[in-house]
């Protein structure tokens, strides 16, 4: 069970080892705080086979709910902010579309809530990159983690081994750190669009 990287006898390290236990209290991480939403319920409905073959993105009154069509189940999930918006009054809007979409109401709702947050640097120094969870987290259904990971991924196998952004890796380390931090600002400004969006409709 290793607990740092100080035990690690290698030159180099990706870190994919998850979200962090305790944001807060952890100096290496930030909490985001403009993306709109922070928990979810979800709901597994099962069938026999799909009924549709897309993702279903509905906007309602206290956040969205998407649909995953899965082979023998849907996964319906209702995105909204619990700092915000009450759990009872959400389930029962809930419980409303899925009896409204012809579906019968499972007898267990998950209730997840989670955090988003990012790294102060995801290259702290010159032998380690953060990739998936361990690096940042927005919002859990807006596809922006697989892209984001390939590029991490990318940039960091480029810069240990060609050094492409700097005459040294610490050089190279500050250019991706700076790319990073972009790259998380327009993300959630384009997240907020969208949630802007659905408000404004």
């Amino acid at each position: 069970d290793i607990k740092s990287h100080d035990e690690l006898d290698t030159d180099f390290i990706i870190d994919a080892t998850g979200a962090p236990k305790d944001i807060d209290n952890n100096p290496d991480y930030e909490r985001l705080s403009n993306i709109a939403v922070n928990s979810a319920m979800v709901a597994q409905i099962p069938w026999e086979h799909p009924d549709f073959t897309y993702t279903l993105a509905h906007a309602e009154y206290y956040g969205w709910i998407f649909g995953i069509p899965l082979q023998n189940r849907l996964s319906l999930g209702y995105m909204y902010n619990k700092d915000i918006s009450n759990k009872d009054d959400v389930e029962e809007n809930f419980e409303e579309y899925i009896t409204m979409q012809g579906h019968k109401v499972p007898e267990k709702l998950n209730h997840i809530n989670f955090n988003s947050y990012k790294r102060v640097d995801n290259w702290p120094d010159d032998r380690t990159a953060y990739v998936g969870n361990s690096s940042y987290f927005l919002e859990p259904l807006e596809a922006t983690a697989i892209q984001f990971t390939t590029d991490i991924i990318e940039r960091t196998i480029m810069m240990w081994a060609t050094n492409t952004y700097g005459e040294t890796i610490a050089k190279g380390r500050e250019t991706c750190n700076e790319w990073y931090h972009q790259w998380l600002q327009e993300a959630q400004a384009i997240i907020g669009c969208h949630y802007a969006a659905d408000c404004i409709k």
